[in-house]
């Protein structure tokens, strides 16, 4: 079964939804630093900004923190380019992003980088132009991850490394989201397990796959913080009690969510 055909308007307007407080009825960090993710917890107290950088901070660490040139694909708001400031040179990073509005924001938060409107299934770069493509929970939504796998390995240098974070979600979720007419992952993107999903990588070229299974940290921790935060610190809920709305959210991700991966892929040298 093959997705529904989107506009790019339609995708558009979706991605900068998602990234809204509104979205889930509370802000991950509220935009706070330019991060909009689940976050990496090894200990379910951790705040939401800092949970963010966490993140982004241990797929850089699985491939040793390599430098050089890098694009940060989805780069959302600058949370994660601002971050890749602090290891690489800034003047040889680029974020690239579908979102016009975002992209402005990001060129105010992280001036010193380079910003472009484009699909990441569609690269409008040279062959072998990166060392470092990192791509922080996007490649689910993206139609289809395939191509961007494809796209990746393309420009990346001979031993050039790609990062995802990535949200592998259970495949009848989606019909149910079809029916609700809130599609937003393509069926095609859809995996049986993580040997499947490690298959993707290898079927785009690359020699090297390590994907780490990072659920408990990054879905599991989530959902405790929000059930433990006495106080909310981080999450704007509105209407029904917030316990319930905790109760209801911890609900949704379990009802969602099959694995949660951090990614480290690297192209054969010459």
């Amino acid at each position: 079964m093959t997705s529904k055909p989107t506009t790019q308007v339609e995708v558009v307007h979706q991605y900068q939804a998602s990234m809204s407080p509104a979205h889930w009825s509370f802000s991950l960090g509220g935009g706070a630093g330019g991060f909009h993710n689940l976050g990496y917890r090894t200990d379910p107290s951790i705040p939401p900004v800092e949970a963010s950088k966490a993140l982004v901070e241990k797929l850089l660490q699985m491939a040793g923190y390599p430098s050089g040139v890098v694009l940060d694909v989805a780069c959302g708001m600058g949370g994660s380019t601002r971050l890749l400031c602090e290891h690489n040179d800034p003047s040889n990073i680029t974020g690239i992003n579908i979102s016009e509005e975002q992209l402005e924001i990001c060129r105010k938060t992280v001036p010193q980088c380079h910003f472009q409107k484009m699909d990441a299934t569609d690269l409008q770069f040279p062959d072998e132009s990166f060392d470092l493509v990192l791509c922080v929970e996007a490649a689910a939504h993206f139609n289809t991850r395939n191509r961007f796998l494809s796209e990746a390995y393309r420009v990346l240098k001979p031993g050039g490394k790609l990062l995802v974070s990535d949200v592998l979600r259970l495949g009848f979720t989606n019909v149910i989201r079809k029916v609700a007419g809130k599609q937003n992952v393509p069926y095609e993107n859809y995996v049986a397990d993580l040997d499947q999903y490690k298959g993707l990588y290898k079927g785009a070229g690359f020699a090297r796959v390590e994907a780490l299974d990072a659920t408990e940290q990054c879905v599991w921790n989530l959902a405790r913080y929000v059930i433990q935060s006495s106080s909310g610190e981080g999450f704007r809920l509105k209407g029904y009690g917030q316990y319930l709305k905790r109760r209801l959210f911890t609900g949704w991700m379990k009802f969602v969510v099959m694995y949660y991966v951090l990614c480290y892929s690297e192209k054969a040298c010459s």
